[in-house]
């Protein structure tokens, strides 16, 4: 299985709070065309693109940056799976978790995803 890129929501957002420290060679144009490129991202600097990391490198750097664990939850019998998620950050004593099921283990990375950044960007106003 190939990590996935972050979505387009997801990199607007991370580009809201911070301008990732990451040179990755994945990124959006401001249409959220999404761009790969074999020199790192050097290009997207250059065209002003949002910066689009995988959702593992994400979900490292929130964790390694600002103590926030994302974790996501299998459920189901031998037809079918589906997957939950939870935010937990004791840097800011908060645990925020969906009831919603989704039908793979990356969609709901994706809104565990949204939500650290959310809990990132309201703490830092």
């Amino acid at each position: 299985m190939e990590d996935q890129v972050v979505s387009f929501e997801t990199a607007k957002l991370l580009r809201e709070i911070i301008d990732f420290p990451y040179n990755i060679p994945d990124w959006y144009t401001q249409l959220g065309t999404h761009n790969h490129s074999a020199t790192a991202g050097d290009e997207f600097h250059l065209l002003k693109g949002i910066p689009a990391p995988t959702q593992t490198c994400l979900r490292r750097w929130l964790r390694e940056n600002y103590d926030i664990h994302i974790v996501i939850d299998p459920f189901g019998d031998d037809k079918e799976t589906v997957y939950e998620w939870t935010v937990i950050s004791d840097l800011y004593e908060e645990e925020f978790e969906d009831d919603e099921d989704f039908s793979s283990y990356e969609k709901a990375l994706e809104l565990a995803l949204q939500e650290g950044l959310n809990l990132v960007k309201s703490k830092n106003k």
